[in-house]
């Protein structure tokens, strides 16, 4: 359950870029996506020489901006329209699928404007659980599987594994709500004119630092990712690989550290391209990169990547140039 709410917010963060989240939440609660649907969706995708999330989540990014707390909003309503001739027309879906594909546009359409109009995190995620009929799913289960012992587990039964999961996702927005927990302190002294700082506060940064927006979103979903990475990590053992993003590093130092994906819209990301703010963000943290390592740095790019089907060449990113530094 935490995993899905998490995969949740990752669609709401990059909902044309998010296929392995998508296919995790999609049908989950049930909204009549079965397998036979959703290996359509695939094979079109593969057809139209893009991704599942982006064939089916066009025009999401738009954002109708509903209240996230009003009652009895039905999510479909805010779908767009499944425009005659596109990719997604030309799927053959059954009524029930149809109207669990719109409802799930809608909903990512409805979170989406909500984080990029500067929602709070655990705004976006309590609707999102709400919203989704995932936490109502639950609170069935717990009236109605009392007694009902879960498969392969004799042990416990329906109601009391339901309680249980909706403990964990309480917790989780919990945490969500503490941007304290999750920020570190720099950025929330920055973020709130601290030393003399607030002229130079970018509002990404500053949403970011506040748990709002688009900006807390992402730093929420690494400081997740980074608390499961460690949480899987073997006890006792600190001469272990360590898998993090560059914002999650601040902090820390490591005898060697690899930076990887240093292309062109991928380090600096593409969403950052003509945006002198979301460049300066990013150049900041490649430098918190660089400075994470003790004894010996490694950065490395791909000439060329496989992407939906065809071999795209990949530029240098543009961060390497003033360091002047030579192929190995």
């Amino acid at each position: 359950e935490v995993a899905d709410a998490v995969a949740y917010l990752n669609v709401v963060l990059d909902p044309l870029r998010c296929d392995p989240y998508l296919e995790r939440i999609i049908n989950e609660p049930k909204r009549g996506v079965g397998s036979t649907t959703l290996d359509s969706l695939r094979a079109a995708a593969v057809a139209a020489g893009t991704t599942m999330s982006a064939l089916l989540l066009e025009g999401c990014c738009d954002g109708a901006r509903a209240p996230l707390g009003a009652q009895g909003v039905d999510p479909a309503s805010y779908a767009p329209a499944i425009e005659p001739g596109s990719c997604l027309a030309g799927i053959k879906l059954t009524k029930g699928s149809r109207q669990g594909v719109q409802s799930l546009r809608g909903l990512v359409c409805m979170l989406h404007g909500a984080a990029a109009g500067g929602a709070r995190v655990e705004q976006v995620l309590g609707a999102a659980l709400a919203l989704s009929g995932y936490e109502a799913v639950l609170e069935l289960q717990m009236v109605e599987g009392v007694g009902k012992k879960i498969a392969g587990n004799k042990k416990k039964d329906v109601a009391e594994d339901a309680r249980e999961r909706l403990s964990r996702l309480a917790t989780l927005r919990d945490v969500a709500a503490e941007p304290g927990s999750w920020v570190s302190e720099d950025d929330m002294l920055e973020a709130s004119g601290g030393a003399g700082e607030a002229a130079a506060t970018s509002p990404a940064r500053s949403a970011e630092a506040t748990g709002r927006g688009l900006a807390g979103v992402q730093r929420f979903l690494e400081h997740a990712a980074l608390v499961t990475g460690q949480d899987s990590d073997v006890k006792g053992d600190r001469n272990a690989v360590r898998l993090m993003t560059l914002h999650a590093s601040k902090g820390l130092e490591f005898a060697r550290t690899f930076i990887v994906g240093l292309e062109e819209g991928i380090l600096p990301s593409g969403r950052s391209s003509g945006k002198p703010e979301g460049m300066a963000e990013e150049r900041r943290l490649f430098y918190v990169g660089l400075t994470r390592a003790k004894d010996a740095l490694y950065l490395s790019r791909c000439r060329s990547r496989f992407e939906n089907g065809s071999v795209k060449e990949n530029q240098p990113s543009s961060f390497l140039r003033p360091l002047k530094l030579r192929d190995a």
